[in-house]
Formats: C-alpha cells, structure tokens, sequence
C-alpha cells in the first residue's frame, strides 16, 4: 500500500517540477525611428499569459505552463502586429521592431446604455483640480533630458548632391542607422541635460538651474540658445489642462473640460496594470480628423483616478504643416496621498515631414526622467530670478561625470549616434553651410573665432536719395568676451557721396538677474515716418526702410546711452538718455516757426533743424519667463515657444530737456499691451494696443506718424495696410491691432478644401486720435508740405480684411476694406479696397 501510495503522490510531483520554464525577455522599439514602445503588450500565443512593455518598451516573461505554441506576439493599437518564434522551455532575448498601421478613425456606438468609458472620464475629470501639479504650492525634481535629432527620408537627389556625398565618405568608418526600409539615418544633433527643476504656484514662477549639458551638432557651441533649451522645461506637458502647447499650437486634451465635443472613447481593460497600479485603460479617438486632437490610450488610476500613464498621437490628418507625426507617452506618479500627480517619464517624438521633394525629413526625439520630487516648500520670490540658469562647468571632465551622473545608460545605438554626431561637426563643409545658415538666421556670419561680419541688412540698398548704397560692418563675438561686444558699421550713398555710420559699445554686468549698459553712435538717413520708430538694423525691414523712395528724409546723427535690467520674474526695466540732430534732406522737406518777443520787437523764424536730447524710463510686465541669451544678446519675449503665454505690458516716459540741449521741452507718455489668446474651438488671437499722449507743443517729427503701408501688393502685419505713409499724425492715440486665426475651423469639415490645409484669417486696425490745433499751426508753413493735420477728431481709422493664409503652407491671401475717411474732400485718393499677398511661415 505505501509503495502504491509513493506512486500515485510522488510520480506525478516529479513530472510537476520537471517541468521546464520558458523565459523571454527583450525590448519593443518603433522600426523607422528605434525610440522604445512602451505599453506594448506582449504574449505567448494562443494563451492569456502576457505583459505590457514597460515605459523603455523593455518586457520580461516567464512561465511554466506548456506553451501550444512556439511564439510570442507583440501589438499595440497604431502598429502591425509582430509574431516571432521561440525555444520552449529556455531563457532567451528576444526583441521585436514594430512598424507603423494606417488605421482609420473608429466608428463606436452604443445602444440602451451609456458608453461606460464615460463616466471614467467625467470621474477623472472631476479630480483634477486635486491631482493637477499646478494645484501645489510648489514642487521641484531632478532631471535628465536626452535630445537626438536624425535626418531620414534623404532623397536620391539630395542624396547625390557633393555636401552628401562628403558627409558619406567621412561617416562611411561608423556603422551606419537605417529605417525599415533601409534608408541611411544621418543623426545630426545629440545632447544630455542633468537639472534642477522649481515650480511656485503664487506667484506663478519657474526655474530650472541646468548642472550640466553637453550638446553635439553642427553650429552648436557654448552660449548657443539651444543649449539653454533642451532642459526639462522645455518637455512639459500638462493633459490636466484644456490646452497642450505643442509646436505653437493647441491641442485639446483627452481629460479637458469639453471632452465629449472632441473626442470618442472605448473602454479596452478595467484591470490593467501599470507600475503596480490598477487602472482602467480607456483608447480614445478624435471625432474629427483634422481637429487639432490626439488620438492614443490613457491609464487612469482605479482608486483616485488621477492619470496614471498616457499615449497621445497626433496623426497628418491635422491641420498643422510639415509635421507628419507627433507621439507624446507619459508616465505619473503620485506626490502625496491621494493628491497632486508628477510626470516621471516623459518621451517626445516630432517626425517633421519633407518640405520638397529635394530635401530630407527630420525626426526629433525627447526623453525626459525626473526623481527625487519635493512638493509644497516654496522658496522667496527671488529665488526664482530666471527661468533657465546654465552653471558654468566647462572645465569638468564630462566623460567621467556623464558615466557617473547620467540616469540611464545609453544603448549601444545611441553611442553611435553620438559619435556620428561629434564626427559630422568637424566635417569642413558642414561647418561652412552651418555658418550660412547662421548668417542667414542672425544677419552675421563667423570668419573667425572672435569675429563676426555683418548685418546683412546693413550691406545694399537703393533709394532716390543716395543712389546704389552699400555697407560693411561686424562685431566681436561671445569667444572674444563674455562681458565687453564691439560692433561698427559703415556705409555710403553714391548719388548723395554721404558717409553713414554706426558704432556700438556695450557691456553686461550680469547674466543672472540680466543687466547691461551700451553706448551707440550713429549717422544715417530716413524716412520721415521711422525717425522715431526703433527700427533693429539687423531686421531686413531697415534694408526695406533704405530702399525706393525716401519720404520727406532726414539725415539723423544719434547718441544714445542705455541701461537694460531684468527684475525678477518677467519684469524689465530700461534706461536711456539720447541726443539726436535731425537735418532735412531738404528744407521742403520741414520747417517750423519760432517766435521770439522781446521787449523791443516779436521776430519769427523759420528753422529745419531739430535737436532732440531725451531721458526715458521704459518697465515691461509679463515677459516670457524663458529669457534665452543667444552669446552676448538676450531674447526678451517669445511667446512662440511657451506653453502658457501671458500678456506682455509695457509703460514708457520720455521727457525732452532744453536745459541739456534740446530744441523743445516736451514730456511723452505711451503704453503698449501684447497678447496671444487661444479662444476655443474658434482658433488663436494676436492682439496689441498701443497708446501715446504728447501734451506739449511739437512740430510732426516729434510727434507719431501712423505707419502705413510700404507697397500696394504686399500684407504686412505691422502697418496699417489701406493707409498712405505719411498721412495721420497725432499727439495722442489709441490703436488695436487685431489678427485671428481660425486654425482649420469650417473649412476642415469641407472634404476637398480640408486636403490643402487652408485656414481663414480675420484681421482689423483701428486708431483713433487727435492732433491739437497748436502743433498743427507749428506745422503748417508752406504749401509744400502736404501733410493731414486734422485727423481722427470725431471718429477712428478702421480697416478690415479676412481671407486665407496657409497656402502651400507659406502664403496668404487677404482682402482689405478701408471704412472711415474715404470719399471726401480731405481723402479723395483713400484706397478703399484692395487684396494683398502675404507671407507667414507657421505649424
């Protein structure tokens, strides 16, 4: 009986433990790309034994049930599914590449009940305020950031050009990256960033101190902006807001306020698992192909739920240019019980689409880690004094500190792509075309390592005035100092034999808060309308200045003395005092009268000439907090490129002393308001207001000239497009300047209009001012001087135009209508209708 006993209990225990375990571990990366797949899930077919790919798209599987095949499936929503064998009953690497499927947008309809993924979502939803990181006091963590940028899609013809072909023969030593089609990847830009990122809720104030940086690529060096900006703020998406800021554009969230106007979802899982964590897994869909919309899956936290992992794709069906995908996958953590979540891995892929049928595509990859999170302990204010600081590190040994400090090991590829990339910026043709791309971008290009020629603006130009005019100049560069900048520039006119100049000296105190002072001398000639405007003579728009026809010129010798100071969070403050000559080209040109009484006789006089000696104090609010130094110059406002612009305002004085030279005592007080506004589902608005008051007695050149329009054909945005230059001055004002965009909203829902991409555009100036009758008696001296006084007493300057921008992804076309002072006396000659072509490069 005990021997029966021993064979029925122990035989089949032995066969039990005989048998064998099958192990396979491996990564899911994407074929064309080779960025890791998380979320993947992975399993041994024909069986329920599987596991989803963590957030580095690595898995690990192990069983030892018998297995009725020897394969294992990968498959995620978007992708084509992999079947790959394996040895039953061994350890083993397997690893799979998945390529991507056109999928088209999911019908999903539900009868009787109500879709259950709904009140997830409204759930979700109504905990946000608790789980949104905007919500804390403060919070801070440290960061590692991993940028790559890789060339693909290289045509054949682009591909046999010499540039490449030189390119190819240096790297042909390096093992080439191919896509899944076997074209040669060229990566051309590679960094790592280690930081420390502060966030403060009131005020609303942000910093990211970056440890240490090394970036690769060509017309990458230090002081470069793009060093500045590839730390994790720069990676910071938010689905608990409404908006995601992506590529300048909006993107509605998944979770926002009017989920169910944008987006259909099906409920796939209700007890997946992510990191340990039980949640529901929800795919959604835009309900409209070309809203600005994602399309993926989200993981919401079962217990609390908050959002515990994310997968947000934006397809080419939307109305955004040259992107031809956009993949956001996120993954939270929460900071506290039952309270505020923070992202702990982030990864970004932009693949930008080819402009042309000549040119290549770009694929931009971004990767994110934070750790070591501290939540609701504030510093002081002042703490936060800018948004990115780089730390001067330069003289540590970074092969040894990347090894120790970066979060990561890189794999194998990316060793590659660094090395490829430190190899392509030494190439000499490379350097020469990322010199002439430089040049083209900032108007100077490098002759040598101190020293930059330029502006290019600064070079040609012809006008009736001085004839063909050419121009050289240059300054010195971030390599000569970090503190001092030299600049001077010389040009002369061959029809007037005039010699124009100008010279800079200027010197910064401080990077962090910024302050600077600079001394700039000046001779030159222009219109009379741009006497007063502050026109950048790098900006092409002052080679557009010096060209055709002058109007009422003026020769202009300046000296100006300036000191620039950032106060703490978005705030600026500047100082200026400058002594100006103005002389008419001709005395038709200008004259005022003076009259002097004295005790014996009243003389009055004509004069021409004007000195101008100014001291004005100028503060700015709300400037983009991230304030990037491009070398020895600042940045100070661009909107364009953060996730939550805010209005920029700014308050100028100015006052005129005759007691340090001036021909007139006057006192100038203007106001200007700069803002982007996202206004739904009806697009983007760009607004400002401008707004002086002169109160004292000033012939016109001291006075605002109304900025009309330069060409008949041409839209610019920064005139007034249906008005002649020279034709309104006032001594106060209030202007608006209006242009909306509204990003593919109507024409989307047009099936062979949506195909071109167009979007309409509405546009509006409208000024409304006056001119008191004592300066208009200064003025008015001869019959010469042909000029509109009395404008805008009863009623404002308004013109209108819509349109179409967008076309081929560059041009717009508006038509413009003039609607006040037309059809008079006064305006006989108004143009009151017009179309116009403009240009406008945006996503």
């Amino acid at each position: 009986m005990k021997r029966i006993l021993f064979f029925i209990v122990f035989i089949p225990l032995t066969s039990l433990y005989a048998q064998k375990t099958t192990t396979v571990t491996g990564k899911v990366i994407e074929s064309k790309t080779g960025n890791p797949i998380p979320f993947v899930n992975v399993v041994f077919q024909n069986t329920n034994i599987g596991i989803t790919t963590d957030f580095d798209g690595n898995f690990y599987l192990k069983t030892t049930q018998p297995l009725p095949k020897d394969s294992l499936t990968a498959s995620y929503t978007g992708y084509v599914k992999k079947t790959k064998k394996i040895t039953i009953g061994t350890e083993q690497i397997i690893h799979f590449e998945l390529s991507e499927e056109i999928i088209a947008l999911k019908e999903i309809v539900f009868k009787a009940k109500e879709n259950p993924a709904f009140k997830i979502i409204r759930n979700s939803i109504k905990n946000k305020e608790k789980h949104d990181k905007r919500n804390l006091s403060a919070y801070e963590y440290d960061s590692y950031t991993k940028v790559e940028l890789d060339l693909n899609n290289i045509s054949q013809s682009l591909g046999n050009t010499t540039i490449v072909n030189k390119i190819k023969k240096v790297l042909d030593s390096i093992q080439q990256m191919k896509d899944e089609k076997g074209s040669a990847i060229l990566p051309v830009f590679f960094s790592e960033t280690i930081s420390k990122y502060h966030y403060k809720k009131n005020p609303l104030l942000q910093y990211e101190y970056i440890l240490k940086n090394h970036a690769s690529g060509p017309g990458v060096n230090e002081g470069s902006p793009i060093n500045q900006m590839i730390g994790a703020s720069f990676q910071d998406y938010n689905f608990y807001q409404n908006w995601v800021n992506i590529v300048n554009k909006e993107f509605v969230s998944p979770i926002a306020d009017s989920w169910k106007f944008y987006y259909d979802y099906e409920l796939s899982d209700t007890t997946a698992i992510v990191d340990n964590t039980s949640c529901y897994k929800i795919e959604y869909y835009p309900k409209r192909e070309s809203d600005l919309a994602f399309r993926g899956t989200i993981w919401i936290d079962k217990h609390t739920f908050a959002l515990k992992q994310i997968d947000a794709n934006v397809d080419p069906s939307a109305n955004i240019n040259f992107i031809d995908k956009i993949k956001i996958q996120q993954e939270l953590q929460p900071t506290t019980n039952d309270g505020a979540w923070l992202p702990s891995k982030t990864r970004v892929l932009v693949d930008m689409s080819e402009v042309s049928a000549n040119t290549a595509s770009m694929v931009g990859k971004f990767y994110v880690v934070s750790k070591n999170f501290v939540v609701n302990k504030p510093h002081p204010d002042n703490f936060y004094q800018r948004r990115v600081v780089q730390a001067d590190t330069s003289h540590e040994d970074n092969k040894q500190y990347w090894e120790k400090s970066r979060y990561d090991t890189l794999t194998k590829e990316e060793k590659n792509v660094y090395k490829m990339v430190d190899t392509l910026v030494q190439i000499p043709i490379v350097r020469t075309y990322t010199e002439i791309l430089r040049g083209l971008s900032t108007g100077y290009i490098n002759i040598h390592k101190n020293f930059d020629i330029g502006p290019v603006s600064y070079t040609a130009a012809y006008n009736n005035i001085e004839g063909i005019r050419i121009g050289f100049g240059g300054r010195t560069s971030f390599n000569f100092s970090r503190k001092w900048e030299f600049s001077a520039n010389i040009a002369y006119g061959f029809l007037d034999s005039e010699i124009k100049y100008r010279g800079q000296i200027r010197y910064i105190f401080n990077r962090n808060p910024w302050s600077e002072i600079s001394f700039i001398h000046s001779k030159d000639i222009q219109h009379i309308w741009a006497l007063r405007e502050n026109i950048d003579f790098t900006d092409l728009f002052y080679t557009f200045s010096k060209s055709g026809t002058l109007v009422k010129p003026f020769y202009k010798e300046s000296n100006q003395l300036t000191y620039l100071r950032f106060l703490g969070k978005g705030k600026q403050i500047k100082f200026d005092y400058t002594y100006e000559y103005l002389n008419p080209h001709s005395s038709n040109n200008f004259q005022y009268t003076k009259t002097i009484i004295s005790d014996t006789n009243t003389t009055t006089t004509r004069y021409s000439q004007i000195s101008i000696s100014e001291l004005n104090a100028q503060i700015t609010f709300g400037l983009d907090d991230a304030l990037i130094s491009n070398g020895n110059r600042i940045r100070t406002n661009i909107n364009s490129i953060s996730t939550s612009p805010r209005a920029v305002i700014t308050f100028a004085y100015s006052v005129g002393l005759k007691i340090l030279g001036s021909t007139f005592n006057y006192h100038k007080f203007s106001f200007k308001l700069e803002k982007r506004q996202k206004m739904g589902v009806l697009g983007l608005s760009f607004f400002e207001v401008n707004a002086t008051w002169i109160p004292n007695k000033l012939p016109y050149p001291l006075l605002k000239i109304q900025l009309g329009s330069p060409s008949p054909y041409l839209y610019f945005s920064y005139g007034n497009n249906l008005m002649s230059n020279f034709e309104f001055i006032n001594d106060k004002y209030i202007a608006l300047r209006w242009y909306h965009s509204f990003e593919g909203l109507f024409v989307n829902s047009i099936p062979l209009i949506k195909k071109t991409g167009i979007r309409l555009i509405f546009v509006t100036n409208i000024i409304l001012g006056h001119i008191a009758p004592e300066n208009f008696e200064l003025t008015k001296v001869n019959k010469d001087i042909s000029v509109n006084l009395k404008t805008f007493n009863i009623k404002p300057y308004i013109e209108i135009g819509y349109g179409v921008e967008n076309i081929f992804k560059f041009f717009r076309i508006i038509a413009l209508h003039r609607l006040t002072y037309i059809n008079t006396e006064e305006y006989p000659n108004a143009t009151i209708f017009a179309v116009k072509v403009g240009y406008r490069f945006t996503f």
